[in-house]
């Protein structure tokens, strides 16, 4: 069985991070457990995950090199889709 947490920014050390890490890496042992970051911002997340844990980034800000304008764009209409 698969468990998928959505969070809109896994780098910063709220509560919200915290609870989805220490539910993530708990989860490890008798599920597979995917964490979709929508934004990353930092190289690393605050929290330490389990190496079991699959985190998927939908947008990369991490790196400086990358096109903002178009990832503002997408980033513009992905959270139009949600709501």
């Amino acid at each position: 069985m698969k468990v998928t947490f959505i969070e809109q920014n896994i780098d910063g050390m709220g509560g919200v991070e915290r609870i989805i890490c220490t539910l993530a890496n708990e989860l490890t042992e008798s599920y597979d457990v995917a964490v979709i970051n929508e934004i990353k911002r930092n190289k690393e997340p605050f929290f330490k995950y389990d190496e079991k844990v699959k985190i998927v980034n939908i947008l990369d800000f991490s790196n400086d090199n990358c096109d903002k304008i178009n990832n503002n764009f997408f980033l513009f209409y992905y959270k139009r889709i949600i709501q």
